[in-house]
C-alpha cells in the first residue's frame, strides 16, 4: 500500500467516514467481462471483498456502488451484500455521487471513494478519502490519497475496508 498523504491526516479523515462508494469493473471485479454465446454476462467477485463490505456495514457505514455499465450480476451481488444504494448505467458518476450526498445528508468529507480509471477521477477528488486499486490506470493513481496493494477484484475492497475500520474503531475507543 502506498499512502500519498500524511498518515496522521489520513487517520483523522478515516475516523469521520459514513459512506464508502465504489466502482465495479476493475475495482469490485478484476475488470474482466465474460459474455457467452447467448449474450449472458458473467463477472467474478471476490468473497474477501464481500466480507469487507459486510464488516463496513456492520460498523454502520453505508455502501454505495456507482457503475458506468449495467449488469444483472452486479445487481444480484449488491442485493446479496445489502449495499445501501446502487447506480448502474451512469454516464456521469459525479452527479450520482452528489445525489448520494443529498439523499443520505452527509458531507463529501465523510465519504471514501474506491476506483480504478479516469471516469472515477471527479468523484475521487471530491471524496474525503480516495483509494485506487493497485492495477488502476496511472492517471487515476496520480489523483488519489492511497494506492492499495491489491488489484481490483482480488481483495482491494477488503484491504480498504480494514484500513477504514481501523480509523472508525479508533474513534469509538476514544469516545468510550
Amino acid at each position: 500500500m502506498q499512502i500519498k498523504i500524511n498518515e496522521i491526516e489520513l487517520r483523522e479523515r478515516l475516523k469521520e467516514i459514513k459512506m464508502v462508494v465504489m466502482d465495479v469493473d476493475g475495482t469490485l471485479t478484476d475488470g474482466q467481462i465474460i459474455i457467452d454465446d447467448n449474450g449472458i454476462e458473467t463477472k467474478c467477485f471476490n468473497v474477501k471483498d464481500g466480507m469487507g463490505i459486510k464488516l463496513l456495514r456492520d460498523a454502520g457505514v453505508n455502501i454505495a456502488i456507482i457503475s458506468a455499465r449495467s449488469s444483472r450480476a452486479v445487481e444480484m451481488r449488491a442485493k446479496e451484500l445489502s449495499v445501501s444504494r446502487l447506480f448502474q448505467g451512469v454516464a456521469n458518476k459525479f452527479e450520482s455521487f452528489q445525489e448520494l450526498l443529498s439523499e443520505y445528508q452527509i458531507h463529501n468529507k465523510n465519504t471514501v471513494y474506491i476506483g480504478d480509471d479516469i471516469n472515477d477521477i471527479e468523484v475521487a477528488e471530491a471524496a474525503g478519502v480516495s483509494f485506487a486499486v493497485n492495477d488502476a490506470s496511472r492517471t487515476f493513481k496520480d489523483k488519489v490519497d492511497v494506492i492499495l496493494a491489491n488489484d481490483g477484484g482480488k481483495g482491494a475492497i477488503r484491504e480498504a475496508a480494514e484500513l477504514i475500520l481501523t480509523g472508525l474503531l479508533e474513534t469509538r475507543n476514544q469516545n468510550g
